[in-house]
């Protein structure tokens, strides 16, 4: 066996599909293999921290470019390999085309669609150069009670260019969520 896969190795890989374990004991993997296996688990491994990073955080009102890169630098991961996973350079600018992408990190992260859908809120608000702390503070002095309700209060003042947006991402987020993958 090579370095990077011993008897010891092989062992754990038990629960492996019968296909990976009889190429890796065949050596007939190539180092290209070898790297996209790498990169998957490291992937695996990101999502499943930045997930539980986000189960103790919360919904925090925030776009969700900005909520992402802080759940991977609390969770000291590389959020890079997630985003090369999902097809996606940037969480920024969030486009229609780009929905099922965003689904899939929002379920790889466990979370409910109305969040992830109200992180989008946000980013398509800053965009339009609306202030997600400055939100609360908008209507008659009073600051809404809670993240969701900011967020909320955001989707309702979207320009009818954002809301035509968000209304496709939605539909791609919610065929995403319910297709069970």
């Amino acid at each position: 066996m090579t370095k990077f896969l011993d008897k010891e190795a092989l062992g754990s890989l038990d629960e492996a599909p019968e296909w990976l374990r009889t190429a890796l004991e065949a050596r007939r993997v190539s180092p290209q293999f070898r790297e996209r296996c790498r990169e998957a688990a490291m992937v695996a491994h990101s999502m499943a921290v930045m997930g539980k990073v986000r189960a103790e955080a919360g919904l925090i009102p925030d776009t969700l470019e900005r909520y992402v890169h802080d759940l991977a630098r609390v969770a000291g991961v590389k959020l890079e390999p997630v985003l090369r996973w999902l097809g996606l350079k940037s969480l920024g600018h969030p486009e229609p085309a780009e929905g099922r992408a965003y689904a899939k990190l929002g379920k790889a992260l466990g979370m409910p669609k109305e969040d992830l859908i109200r992180h989008i809120v946000a980013s398509l608000g800053v965009v339009e150069g609306t202030s997600v702390v400055a939100l609360g503070r908008k209507s008659h002095g009073s600051v809404p009670n809670s993240s969701a309700a900011v967020l909320d209060q955001m989707e309702a003042e979207l320009s009818l260019e954002a809301t035509r947006k968000l209304r496709l991402i939605k539909a791609e987020i919610k065929k995403e969520y319910e297709s069970g993958n």
